[in-house]
């Protein structure tokens, strides 16, 4: 990507910005371009086919591969167990080896090759873990970026739609009617008498 960002224009959150704070809804009428503030445009390319293709079967690939070793548990289970903070992985894996090599001052109950094993996958999952959750970060950063992106444009576009429908412009009507159940409900904001 470009180092260089375009500016866009994008509503706020919840409402239109308008020049001196002026809050326009949807519904709002007039010259609208003016009532948006720029913000970074950061989704300036789409996502090839071919990457996104490749990307889901190495995904798939990693978790047919790991499949076996693997362990789902559910919200539930995962709650309920014990947390191993990063401060505790060199203690269970110093604790895992003095049990091996110190074997007969442990109790018959406990299960040392257990112990060791359990060690060991903690220790070997977590560099996978922090790449993964690193990489799903991401992920959902971009698509909610992007997504914010597009609905704030979707939203000028829809208002450019709803003016040029009171002029009976061509198509505009049928357009208006097929967005309009998105803010079904939601009833008519108020604007100030100033800007109607």
């Amino acid at each position: 990507m470009n180092s260089q960002r375009a500016p866009i224009l994008r509503p706020g959150p919840g409402r239109w910005q308008g020049a001196g704070g002026v809050a326009r809804g949807p519904g709002s009428r007039g010259a609208f371009s003016s009532f948006f503030y720029p913000m970074t445009d950061l989704i300036t390319q789409a996502v090839p086919a071919k990457a996104l293709a490749d990307a889901l079967a190495a995904i798939r690939q990693a978790r047919q591969a790991l499949a076996p070793y693997l362990v789902a548990l559910t919200p539930e289970e995962r709650a309920a167990l014990p947390k191993m903070g990063d401060k505790s992985v060199a203690f269970v894996t110093k604790a895992a080896e003095f049990a091996q090599s110190l074997p007969t001052l442990m109790p018959q109950y406990l299960d040392v090759p257990g112990l060791v094993i359990d060690a060991g996958v903690s220790a070997d999952l977590l560099p996978l873990y922090l790449e993964l959750n690193g990489f799903a970060t991401d992920v959902d950063s971009t698509r909610l970026e992007a997504g914010s992106e597009g609905y704030s444009a979707a939203l000028v576009a829809y208002s450019a739609l709803k003016t040029a429908a009171t002029l009976n412009q061509p198509g505009a009507q049928a357009a208006v009617a097929e967005l309009e159940p998105r803010f079904a409900g939601q009833g008519k904001r108020k604007v100030p008498a100033a800007i109607r």
